[in-house]
């Protein structure tokens, strides 16, 4: 089916710039300003760690002839993000739902309740 007049007339029709079947480049991501900064930060900082990290094995390598004491260097760099990559990212998980719970209550008319919780409370006291 055809446009008229501006019309959408066909599901097709509405197919936005770089939509799933589109044809475009691998390197398309890289045309925005903002995505190419941080990725090109992101490069640059895996570039200085890999740096780091041979640099460490190499002075390593050059204080023992131990392939085990060599290889507990790369270990230590990298045991930390691997013990703790997963639970925080199921900590950061739990956040967000719970902020989304959150703005979603707001959003239904819940402003003032949902707000109270951060005030503090007063106690009263308690007659004896």
């Amino acid at each position: 089916m055809a446009k008229s007049a501006g019309k959408i007339t066909h599901i097709s029709d509405a197919k936005p710039k770089g939509a799933i079947g589109a044809v475009t480049s691998a390197w398309s991501p890289l045309q925005e300003p903002i995505f190419r900064s941080l990725w090109l930060a992101t490069v640059a900082s895996n570039l200085g760690t890999w740096m780091q990290d041979v640099g460490a094995s190499w002075l390593m390598l050059s204080l023992t002839t131990s392939p085990i004491l060599v290889a507990l260097v790369e270990t230590a760099g990298s045991l930390p993000i691997v013990l703790l990559a997963l639970p925080a990212g199921a900590l950061a998980e739990i956040e967000e739902v719970r902020h989304d719970e959150d703005d979603e209550h707001r959003a239904l008319g819940g402003d003032e309740a949902g707000d109270a919780h951060a005030l503090p409370r007063r106690q009263e006291p308690v007659a004896r």
